[in-house]
């Protein structure tokens, strides 16, 4: 990883560990990444070292659930009553990070359809994570959410692109950006094609952008955000990692 990557004021990852199995493999990334922030989905409870830095919760009647990490200061854990173990949130306080005396940040699955629902359903919970957390947390206050939001497109579409834009999810993504927020892969690459985040093993082709980062406030403004695909996150996932730099 490039040395500008690490020297960066805030490095925060996201990434969907297929049930538990890749949970090793994101501490390990998160490590070489050296990275601030680590918010994780579908993991089991991580080794990581330090107290108060690691926060996790499952999915009732799930052996996996949604986790918080920070390398730096401590988590104060924040309860939604929303969808527990798919949303896992928290104020991190105390980070070390200049101009950030505390960030409240989320670690988000949008939860599966129960039997029968339709799977529209995604992105009505998307909605209504996101503006729970809008309504709990101060409106000045900085916020970092990152996960699986299960929306094919988690930003508009070109018109070139193969993949047809949702007229659901192009609604939340407005409700998104009317509550504050950035919606980060898509608003630092304007005029590129939605990069791939889920390459599931019914279908390995369809760029499918499921996975990223909602940011709101100048604080955490954010300048890079990318997708790690790579052999050695493939082979452990079928949700490919994704990182954003921030100016903290």
């Amino acid at each position: 990883m490039e040395p500008l990557l690490l020297s960066l004021p805030l490095l925060s990852l996201t990434w969907n560990l297929r049930a538990g199995g890749a949970t090793a493999a994101a501490t390990s990334l998160a490590t070489l990444l050296h990275a601030d922030l680590v918010l994780l989905q579908e993991t089991r409870s991580p080794l990581w070292p330090g107290r108060n830095k690691k926060l996790w919760h499952a999915v009732p009647g799930r052996r996996w659930g949604s986790a918080i990490l920070v390398r730096t200061g401590s988590l104060q854990p924040l309860d939604l009553d929303t969808y527990p173990g798919w949303v896992t949130g928290a104020k991190w306080v105390n980070s070390r990070m200049p101009g950030l005396k505390e960030l409240f940040v989320f670690s988000v699955h949008s939860p599966s359809p129960r039997k029968g629902e339709r799977k529209g359903s995604y992105t009505q919970r998307s909605l209504e994570i996101v503006q729970a957390i809008h309504a709990r947390v101060p409106t000045t206050a900085p916020v970092v959410i990152g996960g699986d939001f299960n929306l094919a497109s988690l930003g508009e579409r070109l018109a070139s692109e193969t993949l047809p834009h949702d007229k659901r999810e192009s609604a939340a993504l407005a409700t998104f950006r009317s509550l504050g927020f950035v919606v980060a892969w898509r608003d630092l690459h304007e005029g590129q094609p939605l990069p791939q985040t889920l390459r599931w093993t019914g279908n390995t082709a369809t760029p499918f952008h499921l996975d990223g980062f909602l940011v709101r406030g100048n604080a955490v403004t954010p300048r890079h955000c990318e997708v790690l695909n790579a052999t050695a996150t493939r082979d452990q996932s079928d949700h490919m990692p994704v990182v954003l730099w921030t100016d903290a």
